[in-house]
């Protein structure tokens, strides 16, 4: 099957790609938002394994999907539109602000931007802890069934 998610093999394979990168949750929860079956279905005629494969390649690039977020980062959950909108309203801030009595003082500071969600500035000095854990400890500490659920997925 010819097509790609994002650089990735075509159909099958890159659909489990998405499952073994841990996007499972997300592309479960925009099929189950457009009234679609669960990924417990794919590969059965309710859910073929090419119309999971079309989904997930549109949902990819979907601003807002779950999936677009779970692959790409928060930035994600905002359209184009939503992040020019909310440029437009910090420049109108800044031009309304600058042309203020307040603006003309000595040392007056412009008003702050207004970040969308998911957003904001990265803080550098925040420190992060831990390592990820492989999705093998992970199955091995949910046990056998969770063993099982994904042995399913992934093989279809």
């Amino acid at each position: 099957m010819a097509g790609s998610i994002r650089c990735r093999p075509g159909g099958i394979l890159a659909v489990l790609d998405l499952l073994e990168a841990g996007h499972g949750p997300a592309l479960e929860a925009d099929l189950l938002t457009h009234g679609l079956p669960a990924l417990s279905k794919v590969g059965s005629p309710d859910l073929p394994w090419h119309a999971l494969f079309v989904f997930a390649r549109r949902m990819n690039e979907t601003p807002g999907s779950a999936l677009a977020v779970a692959e790409h980062g928060t930035s994600r959950q905002w359209s184009p539109t939503e992040q020019m909108l909310n440029g437009i309203s910090n420049m109108m801030q800044w031009l309304i602000w600058s042309k203020s009595k307040d603006a003309s003082q000595p040392g007056a500071k412009p008003p702050a931007p207004i970040y969308l969600p998911g957003l904001e500035p990265v803080d550098e000095t925040v420190k992060h802890r831990g390592t990820p854990t492989p999705l093998a400890e992970v199955l091995e500490m949910l046990g056998d069934q969770a063993k099982d659920m994904y042995s399913a997925l992934a093989t279809g």
